[in-house]
């Protein structure tokens, strides 16, 4: 399969990491629910890159001393001394080693912990945006405080006691009630019917790209006509559906092209496009250069 793969936190720790005492003591049956690690006690576990893939999680990392790369999409990040870097769900994403310097959390956590979709104020923060930035700086006098609340969450799910879940997810929350501060946001009208409709989709896309690529599968999806979904999505963004769709079928393919040995007519097969003829007249239409000169000027700008 060309396509990106998918997993979950219990998966990227067996695939990706070293098997120690460490993950059998740290990795519970609630693993895949929530987890909060320290960076310092698991750097020197994974020596290998993660390659691109997508995860059934929303997870953070949040740096205290150094500075490493993580990618969203196809932007590469470096993640610096008092900055977090949030990557939502389904999100294609991939990361350098951690360098043996760094310091800081990592945490990772799935909807029955808490449903970022639920809180507009927060669903309205372009960190969790397909295109937006998912770097915060933190401010110096601020980080004592959300040193503090990282550390209140660290000890709950270390030593489990009465309402625990019910713990993390207030102190996770107030945590990103805090972070939102520093954040620009972007309006959504609270009851707004179409604004409500493009969040669901643009949600969707990522997790079901590209196995569905036309404006008729996620209108199915949503339970509502092809038209009333351009509509929506038209009125809101000022894009069609469509064009949502082929932005994320690029980034597919950007992917691949930068970090994987397919052919591009393996490419194109796994992302619907038929033969590499067509997949090429796609991509230079969508980027201004083809497939394989994409693929030469990023190998081009790695020497």
């Amino acid at each position: 399969m060309t396509q990106i793969p998918t997993f979950n936190p219990t998966q990227l720790v067996d695939r990706f990491s070293e098997p120690t005492v460490f993950w059998k003591e740290h990795t519970s049956q609630t693993f895949d629910t929530f987890g909060i690690l320290r960076l310092e006690n698991i750097r020197h576990l994974t020596k290998v890159r993660l390659p691109p893939h997508r995860k059934t999680f929303q997870d953070f990392f949040f740096i205290t001393k150094g500075a490493f790369q993580r990618a969203k999409g196809v932007v590469e990040y470096s993640v610096k001394e008092n900055q977090l870097c949030f990557i939502p769900a389904h999100q294609i994403t991939y990361a350098a080693p951690i360098p043996k310097h760094v310091t800081g959390f990592a945490c990772h956590f799935n909807t029955t912990i808490l449903d970022l979709n639920q809180y507009t104020f927060l669903r309205s923060l372009p960190l969790f945006e397909v295109g937006g930035s998912p770097i915060v700086e933190i401010p110096e006098k601020e980080l004592p405080k959300m040193i503090y609340l990282l550390e209140r969450i660290e000890e709950e799910f270390y030593h489990p006691q009465k309402n625990q879940l019910q713990l993390i997810q207030s102190y996770l929350l107030t945590f990103f009630i805090e972070l939102s501060r520093w954040v620009p946001h972007n309006e959504i009208q609270t009851g707004d019917r179409k604004a409500v409709v493009v969040e669901k989709f643009k949600k969707l896309i990522q997790q079901h790209v590209p196995e569905k690529i036309t404006v008729q599968d996620y209108a199915a999806l949503l339970h509502i006509t092809a038209n009333h979904l351009n509509k929506c999505v038209k009125s809101i963004t000022g894009k069609t559906a469509s064009d949502w769709i082929n932005e994320m079928l690029i980034l597919e393919s950007k992917v691949l092209l930068a970090q994987t040995n397919y052919s591009i007519a393996e490419i194109a097969y796994s992302l619907g496009k038929g033969d590499q003829s067509y997949f090429g007249r796609f991509f230079k239409k969508k980027t201004g250069v083809a497939p394989t000169q994409y693929r030469k000027m990023i190998e081009k700008s790695e020497l």
